[in-house]
């Protein structure tokens, strides 16, 4: 004996070590990776190599974490320019639209892909990955991102529009998990999704009554989206405040199918014709019943 700790490195087999731990008493350590980043409580805590020091940051920064957190390697070319326009704003990026929306309370991982979705006329699908409490898969629809059914592809806004909305679609997931658990009636269905939402913060404030509820909160989701849409569009004219009228419509498409939707724009209503006219129209990147669209179709 020396009477002092010997160090010794050993690599044994993660099945080894964690199948037979008495076995293998001494300590067993995996030091963490540059930039690793832990959640825990309100706080997400990054891990700087060079200092050996972990770093707390605030709610802001979960948001922050979920952006970076995006893996895009399966996207097309078009769809990932579009991703690193949304990421690069500088007023309202995918991270603030979060907060906006509401401060996220836990990192989740997004998988982004270009390929076949499920209902051949949804735009993009969102689930949720099995048996994990954090990953959500994303697919655009190639149909819809390469034009097939128009002949035209859709414009770059139409594209962050969807993009930002499966976003929010994929953090309402995260929040609703217990809810998903116990649901077996469309549970990836954004109507049905951003219903639940609604009804869990009913649930949770009383005060305030459920049809308030819808409002607050179809308020929060169309200002967060189209603000952030906005400044993809306009760049460096981006001027803060209300959002134009072209981006609220393309907001509110993005909820057709719930019950404030339909509350709001009624069968048949001028409002409901131009949101469904803007919103074609982007899609197509062509006229579309009197009306053209603003954004520019993808080309890559």
């Amino acid at each position: 004996m020396t009477g002092v700790w010997d160090l010794f490195s050993i690599s044994l087999s993660d099945v080894v070590t964690y199948s037979k731990p008495a076995k293998y008493y001494y300590l067993i350590i995996q030091w963490p990776y540059d930039q690793q980043r832990v959640v825990h409580g309100s706080l997400v805590y990054i891990y700087d190599a060079a200092s050996g020091n972990w770093e707390g940051k605030s709610e802001e920064a979960i948001a922050e974490a979920i952006e970076y957190q995006i893996d895009d390697s399966k996207l097309d070319a078009c769809t990932k320019g579009v991703l690193n326009k949304l990421k690069l704003s500088t007023e309202k990026d995918i991270s603030k639209m979060i907060n906006r929306f509401n401060p996220a309370s836990s990192v989740f991982n997004i998988k982004m892909s270009t390929g076949k979705v499920a209902k051949a006329d949804d735009w993009a699908q969102t689930t949720k990955v099995s048996g994990s409490a954090t990953d959500v898969n994303m697919i655009f629809s190639e149909d819809y991102i390469k034009g097939t059914l128009f002949g035209t592809r859709p414009t770059d806004l139409s594209v962050a529009t969807t993009m930002a909305h499966e976003i929010i679609h994929a953090y309402l997931i995260s929040l609703l998990e217990d809810h998903l658990k116990n649901s077996s009636v469309g549970i990836n269905d954004f109507p049905t999704i951003f219903d639940a939402y609604v009804q869990q913060k009913a649930t949770k404030n009383t005060s305030i009554l459920p049809g308030a509820h819808h409002e607050l909160i179809a308020d929060k989701y169309v200002n967060a989206i189209a603000s952030t849409i906005e400044q993809f569009h306009l760049g460096d004219t981006f001027h803060s405040g209300y959002p134009r009228q072209v981006y609220l419509d393309m907001a509110w498409g993005g909820l057709i199918g719930t019950k404030i939707f339909n509350k709001t724009y009624l069968e048949g209503s001028a409002g409901r014709e131009r949101i469904l006219a803007r919103i074609n129209t982007e899609r197509k990147g062509a006229p579309y019943q009197g009306y053209t669209p603003v954004g520019t179709p993808c080309k890559n």
